[in-house]
């Protein structure tokens, strides 16, 4: 909706310039402004998240318009990794009430499953935080390998 407000926008800019002369320039360059806009915000819109397991770490990156990586977080499985299991499942009813900082690393797919992974705060020791992601089978059963108890997995 907002790129076709900034098009729109541009496109009436340009047109204000043809019909108005004495402002001609002004119209076409707030039209090229918009169009630019339109352009830099259309590409920040294609967002994907990559995940890996090496050597138990899960590590969860953000990819912009696949050209920008940026890492979001770590996990050490071993030390840190509490629980993971699909949203809605019973094992994260203890977890609904308390306030945890959540990364959301969901991407957009609605047939793959949304997991959520409990992780201990390696920074404060004591604490505990959310991560919301869309693993596929591989990253799982990875996941599970590392450790067994805490990956719940429910067949598609």
């Amino acid at each position: 909706m907002v790129a076709y407000v900034f098009i729109a926008l541009g496109i009436l800019a340009f047109f204000a310039g043809f019909l108005y002369p004495p402002f001609m320039m002004i119209g076409w360059m707030i039209g090229i402004a918009f169009f630019v806009v339109f352009y830099l915000y259309n590409r920040s819109l294609e967002v994907d998240f990559d995940y890996s397991v090496t050597n138990g770490v899960f590590d969860v990156a953000k990819v912009t318009n696949k050209e920008k990586r940026k890492e979001l977080c770590t996990v050490d499985l071993k030390e840190e990794l509490v629980l993971v299991a699909p949203n809605g499942h019973d094992s994260l009813r203890g977890y609904e009430g308390k306030h945890l900082r959540t990364i959301n690393a969901a991407g957009s797919d609605p047939e793959q499953p949304v997991y959520t992974m409990i992780a201990k705060d390696s920074k404060d020791g004591s604490g505990e935080y959310a991560i919301s992601f869309q693993p596929d089978r591989e990253v799982l059963q990875a996941l599970h390998r590392a450790k067994p108890r805490e990956v719940i997995i429910v067949n598609d």
